[in-house]
């Protein structure tokens, strides 16, 4: 499992069939721990040594799994520990719940086997890469919401729309809009949605697979879509999910959804615009090539006529030749000889007129076509 076998998975079922069914497909690859409820789930948890990830079934006598899990999110020590909600419910009402008080993923029972592997690899290679984070960050890591001016407020709107002319990629615009959030101390995860895939952020880099479930469940239900603290944003290409909405400061929780509103229709435009941006550059390119294609072209024609010049040229010296020794054999008069050369050197004069006429179009053509490469070469 790519180094994940010295990790601890805690189980919390209240079914010892359930618990063992876990336990056959995981210790193989884990390091597996049990608890029958949540209060011995809790104890193991703050234990000297916790588990790196929570397997958590809901329903469970005296206290179920979510009241566990709000336990564990509200204990410094356990904040941080993945949780998979392992659920027979499938109803969004559930998932919103579970995602409200902290959840990173919910599987649904019966799962599948390869799937809840795959979630658990995810989930611990996030955690890893979060701590890495936290590890190397000051002591500002402990956020408080600070209040901001509604100027304040406003001027990050206007910064965030100034440096979003600059991103030409999806993933770009993403990360200009996370940072610009994370420095008002909001906790979010964004998805674009392109022509050709998606893109899901948050601020801690990759968005969780419960956050990007909970977006796309979201994203057509309507604009701005509350659930406790947090809220959705939804515009046809861009979906905003805040984590932390100040739901205590009725006047701070009204500005930042305002705010919020147009930060977010400002990235619709951008995304919109970066479309169009892709699709000139990609008829730029196959106009280029259709350039290329035709300046070949025309060379190959100009060196077949220049050939064919040479040719006709050597054609017409030779008729004038045989013409001149004919005469001889013919017993003409010099005057029927002179006329006779006069009619020839008139055609063979005509001849090259027109080729030199044909000349002439393959430059006009030459000249056209520099034309347009530069002109394609300005618009790149």
């Amino acid at each position: 499992m790519n180094g994940m076998q010295n990790k601890s998975i805690l189980i919390v079922d209240d079914i010892a069939e359930n618990i063992d069914i876990l336990v056959e497909l995981l210790k193989s690859d884990y390091d597996i721990r049990a608890a029958s409820n949540g209060n011995m789930a809790l104890k193991i948890s703050q234990s000297e040594v916790p588990p790196d990830l929570i397997l958590l079934d809901i329903m469970m006598p005296e206290m179920d799994g979510y009241e566990v899990c709000k336990k564990l999110r509200a204990n410094t020590q356990t904040t941080n520990i993945p949780i998979i909600f392992v659920s027979a419910a499938d109803s969004i009402e559930e998932r919103l719940q579970g995602y409200d008080v902290g959840g990173d993923d919910y599987v649904v029972k019966p799962f599948n086997a390869e799937e809840l592997k795959k979630k658990m690899c995810v989930l611990l290679q996030h955690k890893e890469e979060v701590d890495k984070l936290a590890s190397s960050a000051s002591e500002a890591m402990k956020v408080a919401m600070v209040a901001m001016t509604s100027a304040g407020e406003l001027g990050n709107v206007l910064e965030f729309l100034s440096k979003s002319f600059v991103c030409h990629s999806a993933t770009e615009l993403a990360k200009t809009m996370l940072d610009n959030l994370n420095s008002n101390n909001l906790h979010c995860a964004v998805q674009i949605r392109q022509k050709h895939g998606q893109v899901n952020m948050s601020n801690n880099g990759v968005a969780s697979p419960l956050e990007v479930a909970v977006i796309d469940k979201l994203k057509d239900v309507k604009r701005i879509y509350d659930f406790g603290n947090r809220t959705v944003i939804n515009y046809p290409h861009v979906s905003l999910l805040i984590k932390n909405m100040p739901v205590n400061d009725e006047d701070l929780y009204g500005r930042i959804k305002d705010n919020i509103a147009i930060f977010v229709e400002g990235a619709e435009e951008r995304v919109k615009a970066i479309a169009i941006e892709d699709e000139v550059k990609d008829k730029q390119e196959s106009l280029r090539e259709i350039v290329l294609l035709t300046e070949q072209a025309l060379v190959e024609i100009d060196a077949r006529n220049k050939e064919h010049k040479l040719a006709s040229t050597q054609i017409m010296e030779n008729l004038l030749q045989d013409i001149e020794e004919a005469f001889l054999r013919l017993g003409l008069t010099e005057e029927q000889e002179q006329e006779m050369l006069s009619m020839a050197n008139a055609n063979v004069e005509k001849a090259l007129a027109l080729y030199e006429e044909g000349l002439g179009v393959d430059e006009h053509l030459l000249s056209v076509m520099e034309k347009l490469k530069k002109s394609v070469s300005d618009e790149r």
